[in-house]
């Protein structure tokens, strides 16, 4: 990595997100870059979650583009992320990028910065650690994410599984077949996308996520939301819609993203009705053959590590939240409050801020974020 390859990439703010769609659509396609650093993405998520304004740090080498930061302006800097965000990163199509948005970042002006659940250990984790060495930096685990690896065959993963997983699977289908016919069934959402998910988010929302205000239906955001990424995605080739059937009828349901090799299940949910004829797990295992079946190399089950998830595979993606808070007196007030939320701090920060706000009018200017 040359210092002239560096100096040559030329990073700006844009705060009109449309004015690059094109170009960051073109590149995240052509780096085949993970669905949730692409702009269709964001798109979905800042229409029904953004609450700040949005920040785009762009990478130009000359005229093309070349990265891609994401962000929102809201009590500093933060990742457009939430729990519905599998994974979030820095779009970049080489390192000397990666190393001018990240730095570009730190010097945005922010007094501080929280970047949600990027991957611990990658290109993206490593650089924000080196380049925001003097910046405070907080790390703590948001999520601990399984995945399988896809070597191989169906048959030869299913046989190195758990014997008690296996008899568990096999009793269960036993059990639903008995009782009627069952079916598994996948769509890419080109035809009849409304009602499929409308078939979906019912069985999604169905039991313990709607009584706990989790399900996608429970909230007009969310909603909107899974209907804009599976519109979105169903665009792209992407979507991924799998039913497990029982005499015709719906009573599981998986709503997932196939990219660039990699199957990455969003939102699942089952009737409770056949509760104890396992649907939720039984279709799992039906995906799971299916991604093998298809080719796919890697499984991102997504989300937290419950048990019936690590029933198939102990590999973890590891997820961060990482805080970084600017030298000086304002970082240091919004470290403490961010660690411990001392009353004494919250005082601190507004009596900076105050300050801040009465020298700003004295010098009749404005400072960023």
């Amino acid at each position: 990595m040359s210092t002239g390859a560096r100096t040559s990439i030329r990073v700006t703010t844009e705060e009109h997100p449309g004015r690059v769609m094109r170009a960051w659509y073109e590149l995240a396609t052509g780096i085949q870059a993970s669905p949730f650093v692409h702009p269709g993405w964001f798109r979905a998520w800042w229409k029904a979650f953004g609450r700040g304004r949005p920040v785009l740090l762009v990478a130009r080498r000359g005229r093309e583009l070349t990265g891609v930061l994401a962000l929102e302006r809201r009590r500093g800097l933060r990742s457009p992320t939430n729990w519905h965000t599998p994974e979030f990163g820095v779009l970049a199509e080489d390192q000397p990028t990666r190393e001018a948005l990240v730095d570009a970042l730190f010097r945005h002006g922010a007094s501080a910065l929280t970047l949600d659940f990027i991957d611990a250990g990658g290109a993206d984790h490593e650089t924000i650690r080196h380049r925001g060495a003097e910046h405070h930096l907080l790390e703590r685990t948001l999520q601990r994410s399984p995945y399988l690896v896809l070597d191989g065959t169906w048959d030869d993963f299913f046989a190195s599984l758990k014997s008690s997983h296996r008899r568990q699977l096999r009793r269960l289908r036993r059990r639903l077949e008995e009782s009627g016919e069952v079916a598994f069934e996948v769509h890419d959402g080109h035809t009849n996308l409304d009602g499929l998910l409308r078939d979906g988010f019912r069985l999604e929302s169905s039991g313990w996520k709607d009584r706990q205000g989790t399900a996608i239906l429970s909230d007009a955001a969310i909603t909107t939301f899974y209907r804009d990424v599976a519109r979105w995605a169903a665009d792209q080739g992407w979507l991924r819609l799998a039913f497990l059937t029982h005499d015709d009828r719906s009573i599981a349901f998986a709503l997932g993203v196939d990219a660039n090799g990699v199957t990455y299940g969003l939102k699942t949910g089952y009737d409770p009705a056949f509760r104890s004829l396992g649907p939720g797990r039984l279709l799992q295992a039906d995906l799971i053959r299916h991604t093998f079946d298809v080719g796919q190399r890697r499984f991102e089950m997504v989300g937290t590590d419950d048990a019936y998830k690590l029933s198939w595979t102990n590999d973890v993606h590891v997820r961060l939240r990482i805080h970084g808070f600017a030298p000086g007196l304002a970082g240091f007030v919004r470290r403490r409050v961010i660690v411990d939320g001392r009353p004494l701090a919250k005082r601190g920060l507004a009596a900076v801020q105050h300050g801040t706000q009465r020298l700003r009018g004295a010098r009749g200017g404005h400072e960023g974020a």
